[in-house]
């Protein structure tokens, strides 16, 4: 079968592992055979990137997660070993037995621990904040060096940014898998965000998996020239403080202990020498989604009943999101998104979203006052966009930003205002009386 994973041209850590997991894990179901298609690591099921995959083909899917949109259709050519976290099972439909964790977890049983010495606290930033630093000319590594910790560049080699995790004795990341693979090799990490562009759904997701809480420390950058001071001082008081985050041994190790048996079914689905046997196996399988995912149920990563509320509750909020979004917002229009990373930079390729601030595609963060906001606002209208939305993440800015949401109102029809979503149509100008 062939492995399918997103590809970055300037290459991305998470996405990165696909090829070198599983060429070491399963190499003798990988070929370049199109009928059937394994999906592994990162956040891949949604429907903007399901509308490049082929419909045809089987697709087995192994730990990929939800978001960056609605999930596409699932129907009979999907098969379902394990998913990332409860949200994404909850978005598949899937039972929640089926939620195991990241399998970028089962680097852990591939990594030389003799390699293992620690040089102190290391910072990995997500790929696009690595971008968009360097955009504002940031240098992360003078940043790092000044804050007395180690730079990972979430965009180098595979092989050099693993040994980097492993010989970090505290991780500071904006990356998911730099956490994932810190938690796997039981190295304590700390969440970051230091612009608008981190996806909280699939941190939540992931954390979720495992009993935990993601609350990332936020960086507060004010100006590209007081930015660099802002993220030493940042960088230097995480690292000196210590207090990492780890999931219970005994909860990793279930998680890893699932993976490979789920592991061991799909090798011994598709590595079946009779075509005949294995297609009636997989089609026995395939009758319910229940029946395959239930084999290897054993007792999930405990969550308090508070914490399932708030993932609930964020999970409706999202859905709800999702689905006004799609139908108050036709296909093909292009849209200003206000989301703080809720439903994602890149939320369908049927719509075409762009942040209010950005520059060369990469999120900006919120504006520096309501004269910037609204300058950006029309700058955007006359490009195109049609719709300005807020998912409920960002509904401070209409409280915050006081000049624009009366700017909005005065001026443009407010097609939406729900608990999850407010909505503002930019071609139905107003006449304020």
């Amino acid at each position: 079968m062939k492995l399918y994973y997103a590809r970055d041209p300037v290459g991305n850590f998470g996405d990165d592992l696909n090829p070198w997991l599983w060429s070491r894990l399963i190499p003798r179901l990988l070929d370049d055979n199109g009928a059937e298609l394994f999906i592994g690591i990162g956040t891949i099921l949604n429907a903007s990137i399901g509308e490049e995959i082929p419909k045809e083909p089987l697709k087995v899917v192994f730990g990929a997660g939800a978001g960056y949109g609605l999930m596409p259709p699932i129907d009979h050519r999907w098969k379902f070993y394990c998913v990332r976290g409860p949200l994404t099972a909850e978005a598949a439909n899937l039972p929640k037995n089926c939620a195991i964790t990241d399998p970028a977890i089962l680097v852990k049983s591939l990594i030389d621990s003799s390699e293992s010495t620690m040089q102190g606290a290391a910072f990995m930033p997500h790929h696009a904040t690595a971008l968009r630093s360097s955009a504002e000319q940031i240098d992360l590594n003078a940043v790092c060096q000044t804050a007395g910790v180690r730079y990972i560049d979430p965009c180098g080699e595979v092989d050099n940014t693993l040994l980097s995790i492993q010989r970090s004795s505290l991780l500071i990341t904006e990356a998911l898998h730099g956490a994932v693979v810190a938690d796997a090799l039981r190295i304590p990490w700390i969440p970051v965000r230091i612009y608008e562009h981190i996806l909280a759904f699939k941190w939540r997701d992931w954390c979720a998996s495992l009993g935990l809480e993601y609350r990332p420390h936020a960086a507060s950058l004010l100006t590209s020239d007081e930015a660099g001071w802002h993220l030493v001082r940042f960088l230097s008081r995480l690292a000196k403080s210590g207090h990492g985050t780890l999931s219970r041994d005994r909860v990793i190790t279930e998680a890893e202990v699932r993976l490979k048996q789920r592991l061991e079914q799909l090798v011994a689905d598709f590595c079946d020498t009779s075509r005949s046997a294995r297609d009636e196996r997989l089609s026995s399988t395939a009758q319910t989604r229940d029946t395959s995912t239930k084999v290897y149920a054993c007792k999930s990563a405990s969550v308090t009943a508070a914490e399932q509320q708030e993932y609930r509750r964020w999970w409706e909020q999202y859905q709800c999101a999702a689905k006004h979004l799609v139908a108050l917002v036709p296909p093909g229009e292009s849209l200003i998104l206000v989301d703080g990373g809720a439903l994602g930079c890149e939320f369908n390729e049927s719509h075409r979203p762009v942040a209010l601030i950005e520059k060369n595609g990469i999120t900006w963060g919120p504006p520096p006052d309501d004269e910037n906001a609204i300058r950006e606002l029309e700058r955007h209208r006359q490009l195109g966009a049609k719709y300005i939305v807020f998912a409920w993440t960002c509904f401070w800015w209409l409280d915050h930003y006081l000049g624009l949401n009366k700017y909005l109102r005065a001026n443009f029809e407010c097609v939406a205002e729900s608990d999850c979503l407010v909505v503002f149509d930019l071609q139905s100008v107003t006449t304020s009386t």
